[in-house]
């Protein structure tokens, strides 16, 4: 091998070049790779969201969502179905083995919805997505305000702020949620209705084909070709106000002389608010391809570039930045990178007093991360938690090997008969390259985990193993052609000092030192083993909060917003806390929610006194005292969006089976009871959704000989007193186009 090391020597400056045009390569692909909190990692799952309305959740099992899993069934490759159903949607998720097609599997699962679409209720909406890390926002800003009204909020996020944002480089799809949606609303008079032989089925119905837009064909004339164009939509209030309703027993009725019209919000049964008033809140959910620090830097551009643009007296915040953690990672990889260096310089020249070889071996750690960043690049890997965790705890074993070579050359370049660079590095290759494939084959493992174990842990193996495989490439090219000759090298060997040889003597002669060592470490760390946690990722505070809250079944929006209120003047009266945003009768996910629950997503501060997991503990307890009512589950941002993504967002989960529905609600509640008392456990759900309360209507057999007309049932409905219901039942409201 000494030969192939003087042909490295020989071609130094053509290495060099090379190198160099490696860490250039390296530097060009750091700007282009994707950066995100994850792995992109699709996981084996199929999540089908429907929605039927305001079906009973009896009706919707038997109607829909049963229909639906017998038809899914079909699909090969499918492992297991679990389905949430509630009042007018379901939630079915499928389960496959990893290595399955899933784009070949959603394909399979469409077709089947609709090959079933046939047997499901009219107006049935259908939405089938793949689980990964990209489904779930990277972004978002609540946009509030004292003075401007929420419907004009809303239309200029919808009309202004979705068309721009969605230009973002990144930007796969932008979310806005809450506001206030404008409708034309007509209140129907019933006399007005039975004068005229009419109902409300009949009015909508004819409004509904009165205000349409079809096409006649095309005109040519003028020596132009016209499309032409019958339009009957309404085109204001007055308008509507006028439009010809059909009557059977006479001439048609202006929609105007049937009641009265008003322009007025649509009711909403999900609420929306940020730092304490209601708010508009902007989702960006970013591409796969994405980076998360672009996204975030070019959205933050766009609001500061177009603060003029905003109605007057508008406050935009950001409640939620994907990017923080990722930034933090980055910064703690440079810190390991800066750390390290700086170590690796000092020992070297304290022990082997030279300044020029603490450089050398220092090289060796920039060197190694530029090489591997270039391979994550060509595999199609991002800058995420698991790679640079990976290449930071890579550090110390590169510069291991780094100081190792600088070393040996420097104790046999001195003595009475000084070897050669070549000469040294052919003596310590067998070695260094044995030691390297030690630390290799410790990784292999890793590679053939399977489940979500292996599908992250296999990208912080792949970075650690490029790593250890470039500081090795590196420490048998460029180290040597650093290290200073025989003659420049002002390290002297050294003996060790005679306290040191006599121990090591005496540990070597007496092997029972040894062996009694051994066993005392082993007993010390049985108990330690036994006292340390476990879970899938490590305690680490990652700047932000996620509250999921649910209060009673059943529980009106008004009720519940008005128990929320009161949590949230605690949560703004907290300084660890810079800003936070509420999402009732929905979530960041991609799920289904019921009116009574919602989730918080609470910012911290960035050096916040208090650690996270102390700031939930503190209002999880004032919770409960000021809010009984409320069940209040806190997470962190990572564990809660791979606790989603699995399907199973608790770290231990209890299925209860049983065809008896009733039996395995009360045998799941008891459960949880049970559950609460583990020591440990702070947050237990007991799985059971209630949709709530319904109010039936049922006829008798002498209305239903009557003559009344069953669209006169809603207006002696309105007379059950002990029943909530709208006070203008039989109102129709129609968004005309306004």
């Amino acid at each position: 091998m000494r030969e192939f090391f003087q042909g490295v020597h020989t071609q130094r400056r053509a290495l060099t070049l090379l190198l160099t045009g490696l860490v250039v390569l390296a530097v060009v692909a750091l700007r282009g790779m994707p950066s995100s909190i994850l792995p992109e990692v699709t996981f084996p799952r199929v999540k089908v969201i429907v929605n039927s309305g305001e079906l009973p959740s009896e009706v919707m099992l038997r109607d829909v969502t049963r229909r639906l899993e017998e038809s899914i069934r079909r699909v090969p490759g499918v492992t297991e179905i679990r389905s949430t159903t509630s009042r007018g949607s379901a939630e079915i998720n499928l389960d496959s083995r990893w290595g399955t097609d899933l784009n070949l599997t959603v394909q399979r699962v469409q077709a089947q919805i609709e090959a079933a679409r046939t047997n499901l209720p009219a107006g049935t909406t259908v939405d089938v997505r793949l689980m990964n890390p990209t489904l779930f926002p990277v972004l978002g800003f609540s946009m509030t305000s004292d003075h401007v009204p929420l419907a004009q909020l809303r239309d200029f996020a919808d009309l202004v702020m979705r068309p721009e944002l969605s230009r973002l480089p990144g930007v796969s799809e932008v979310i806005i949620q809450g506001g206030r949606r404008l409708e034309a609303r007509v209140t129907l008079d019933p006399i007005a209705l039975e004068s005229r032989g009419l109902d409300p089925a009949s009015v909508a119905d004819g409004v509904r084909r009165a205000s349409t837009l079809q096409s006649v064909g095309l005109l040519e004339t003028n020596a132009q070709l016209y499309l032409g164009l019958v339009d009957g939509r309404p085109r204001d209030l007055q308008s509507l106000d006028s439009l010809m309703i059909p009557a059977p027993s006479g001439p048609p009725v202006m929609l105007g002389q049937l009641g009265r019209i008003s322009l007025e919000e649509a009711p909403e049964f999900q609420r929306y608010r940020a730092n304490g008033r209601e708010a508009v809140l902007i989702n960006l959910l970013r591409q796969p391809s994405a980076s998360a620090i672009t996204l975030s830097d070019a959205a933050h551009r766009w609001f500061e570039a177009n603060k003029a643009r905003l109605p007057k007296g508008v406050t935009i915040q950001t409640f939620y930045d994907q990017s923080d953690l990722v930034h933090a990672s980055v910064g703690s990889v440079r810190d390991s990178l800066l750390v390290g260096a700086i170590l690796a310089v000092l020992v070297i020249m304290i022990v082997l007093r030279s300044a020029r070889l603490g450089l050398a071996g220092a090289a060796v750690l920039p060197a190694s991360i530029a090489l591997t960043i270039l391979g994550l690049a060509m595999t199609g890997q991002s800058l995420n938690m698991m790679t640079l965790g990976g290449i930071a705890a890579a550090v110390g074993l590169v510069l291991d090997d780094g100081i190792v070579v600088v070393e040996h050359i420097a104790a046999r370049s001195t003595g009475e008969h000084p070897a050669t660079r070549s000469q040294a590095m052919a003596e310590i290759l067998p070695t260094l390259v044995g030691s390297s494939l030690c630390s290799l084959a410790i990784f292999f493992p890793f590679v053939l985990l399977g489940g979500v174990t292996g599908a992250f842990f296999r990208v912080l193996t792949l970075s650690m193993a490029l790593m250890l495989g470039a500081s090795l490439l590196l420490c048998l090219t460029m180290v040597p052609l650093l290290s200073p000759t025989a003659h420049h090298s002002r390290a002297t060997a050294r003996q060790a000092p005679g306290w040191f040889t006599k121990a090591m003597h005496r540990a070597t002669d007496a092997r029972w030192i040894g062996a009694a060592a051994a066993l005392a470490c082993i007993l010390i760390a049985i108990p330690l083993y036994l006292s340390l946690g476990s879970g899938f990722l490590p305690e680490m505070d990652e700047g932000s909060l996620i509250l999921d809250y649910i209060s009673p079944a059943g529980t009106s929006l008004n009720e519940t917003d008005r128990m929320l209120q009161e949590v949230e003047k605690e949560i703004t009266a907290m300084p660890e806390i810079t800003a936070w945003s509420r999402r009732t009768g929905d979530q960041l996910g991609f799920f289904i929610t019921e009116p009574n629950i919602g989730d918080y997503a609470l910012r911290l501060t960035q050096k916040h006194r208090r650690s996270a997991d102390e700031i939930a503990d503190d209002r999880r307890g004032r919770i409960a005292r000021t809010q009984p009512a409320l069940v209040a589950e806190f997470g962190q941002l990572v564990e809660d969006v791979i606790g989603d993504l699995t399907t199973t967002p608790q770290p231990i989960e209890v299925r209860i089976f049983d065809e008896d529905r009733a039996l395995a609600q009360d045998k799941a509640r008891e459960i949880a009871a049970v559950l609460e008392h583990v020591p440990g456990v702070v947050d237990v759900k007991d799985g059971v959704v209630v949709s709530g309360p319904n109010v039936t209507i049922a006829p008798r057999p002498a209305a239903a000989r009557s003559t009344t007309s069953q669209s006169s049932l809603p207006r002696a409905a309105s007379r059950i007193g002990s029943a909530s219901l709208p006070p203008s039942w039989i109102a129709l409201s129609t968004k005309a186009g306004l």
